[in-house]
C-alpha cells in the first residue's frame, strides 16, 4: 500500500514540531519531530517499508521498532488525514 495525505492541510511548524488543521473538518493534530519527518515523507508516494527506511537511517532506532511506530502513526491518522492506494 502507498500512503498519502487525503486533503490539503494548513500546517505550521513550532520549533521542531508540526501542527496541522484540516479546515474542512476543523480537526487539528500535532506531530513530534520524528512524526513530522514521517508526515513530510508522505509528500512522496511511498510504501510503509520505504518510509521506515528513512528514520532507521537517520535515528538510532531498530527497524522493527520503527515499523511498529510508523504503522501506529499512519493507522491513527488514516481515519481522517490519509488515503491508501494500492502499490503500482
Amino acid at each position: 500500500m502507498i500512503y498519502r495525505p487525503a486533503t490539503a492541510l494548513m500546517e505550521a511548524e513550532l520549533d521542531d514540531e508540526l501542527v496541522g488543521l484540516d479546515v474542512a473538518s476543523g480537526f487539528g493534530y500535532g506531530f513530534d519531530p520524528i512524526g513530522k519527518r514521517i508526515w513530510r515523507l508522505l509528500e512522496q508516494p511511498l510504501s510503509i517499508d520505504e518510509m521506515v527506511g528513512v528514520p532507521v537511517g537517520e535515528y538510532a532506532v531498530e527497524r522493527e521498532q520503527c515499523l511498529a511506530d510508523v504503522t501506529e502513526l499512519l493507522e491513527a491518522r488514516r481515519r481522517w488525514a490519509l488515503r491508501r492506494d494500492a502499490a503500482n
